[in-house]
């Protein structure tokens, strides 16, 4: 699947189950975070490990570091080791009304084959607030022992649909997350656009 300019949920919206649904794919590109001896020796180069280190404070040239920037190959495929996180973005342009909120499942399942796949994704901030516009940050792990090497294309996450009360009348277009903006097609990480 390519890239879709703008989804907005209220004209998309399945029914699976008996439950409102939104199928969100995947985009090709992607930063995974490097591994612990080569954050640790980043932060050594830059003074800040133990017992100076504060991650609160550490400057954003050091957090870009931290990760390396990866794409699908020729044929769109990734793999995803075991237990390195991994930022994405929705391959959806996605709009989320006001009186709408989404709350994704964490894992993927293939769109293809139906099965579950050993990749988590956002279990700890699963939500996708009402108003939000833009592509969504996923932060996928694969939970398996062994590589998994997947197309993208076939990556869909599941957001069940909640309907609120009356519209929030929180703004979230456009806001500044711990990676940057969220920028359509691009991860934003500081000034710098993967």
């Amino acid at each position: 699947m390519s890239s879709i300019e703008r989804v907005n949920v209220a004209n998309i919206k399945e029914n699976f189950l008996g439950t409102e649904i939104v199928r969100l794919h995947v985009a090709q590109y992607f930063k995974f975070q490097k591994n612990a001896r080569e954050r640790q020796a980043i932060l050594e180069d830059y003074g800040l490990w133990f017992p100076n280190y504060d991650p609160t404070k550490t400057p954003l040239v050091v957090r870009e570091k931290m990760w390396r920037d990866e794409v699908t190959d020729e044929n769109g495929f990734i793999e995803f080791p075991p237990g390195v996180l991994v930022l994405g973005h929705t391959a959806e342009n996605i709009e989320v009304p006001a009186d709408i909120g989404l709350c994704m499942e964490g894992l993927f399942i293939s769109e293809s084959t139906g099965k579950i796949l050993p990749l988590t994704t956002d279990v700890a901030a699963p939500s996708l607030h009402a108003g939000s516009k833009g592509p969504q940050t996923y932060e996928i792990i694969n939970q398996s022992e062994r590589a998994l090497k997947v197309k993208v294309e076939d990556l869909v996450c599941i957001a069940s649909v909640f309907h609120l009360g009356q519209p929030s009348v929180l703004a979230q277009e456009n806001r500044d997350t711990t990676f940057g903006i969220q920028v359509s097609g691009k991860i934003k990480h500081g000034t710098k656009f993967f």
